[in-house]
Parts: C-alpha cells; sequence; structure tokens
C-alpha cells in the first residue's frame, strides 16, 4: 500500500475499490471520516493469455516486532455498468 495510504498507519476502518475497464485496473481507498475516494493506483491489467483475471487481497508489512493482522468485511465482487465518475462517487463508499 502506498505510503500516502492512511491504512498504512493501522487507524480506523478503510473500504478497498478495484476497478477493471478496458485492459487496466485501478484500486481506491475510501478512509473513515472522508467525503470521497482517494485513487491508490492503476496499471495494465496482468490477465495471462487465455485467462481469466483473478483478484487476491494481502496484509503484510507491518512492524516486525508485532504481529500483522487485517479484518476484512464485507467481501464482495460486483459488476457494474460503467460510467462517468465511478471512482469518485461519494454517495457508495
Amino acid at each position: 500500500m502506498p505510503d500516502h495510504c492512511p491504512a498504512s498507519r493501522g487507524r480506523g476502518w478503510y473500504k478497498l475499490r478495484l476497478t477493471v475497464s478496458e485492459g487496466t485496473i485501478r484500486g481506491a481507498y475510501w478512509a473513515e471520516g472522508a467525503t470521497n475516494w482517494t485513487e491508490a493506483g492503476r496499471c495494465t491489467l496482468p490477465t495471462p493469455a487465455g485467462g481469466a483475471a483473478k483478484i487476491s487481497l494481502h496484509a503484510y508489512n507491518g512492524p516486525k516486532d508485532k504481529e500483522h493482522w487485517a479484518r476484512i468485511t464485507e467481501f464482495r465482487v460486483v459488476r457494474r455498468t460503467p460510467g462517468p465518475g465511478a471512482m469518485a462517487d461519494p454517495a457508495r463508499p
């Protein structure tokens, strides 16, 4: 997770949104108390030839002297109709 993301400092709750469109995957997060999504990054979707894309969540890189735990709740995969501003919709955290 990028250093600019508050989740890397372990405070509050965070929602993650991964959006795939036209061969690109974009990640954004919504931090507790925020009023909109913050884009964390984007890249070309690494889909193997003839294969399907897959999603994997990892929680790691915490302090060496502490246990590393993350609670992931409300996980779901949703097919959405693309439209303008899909990443910036503050009404749908």
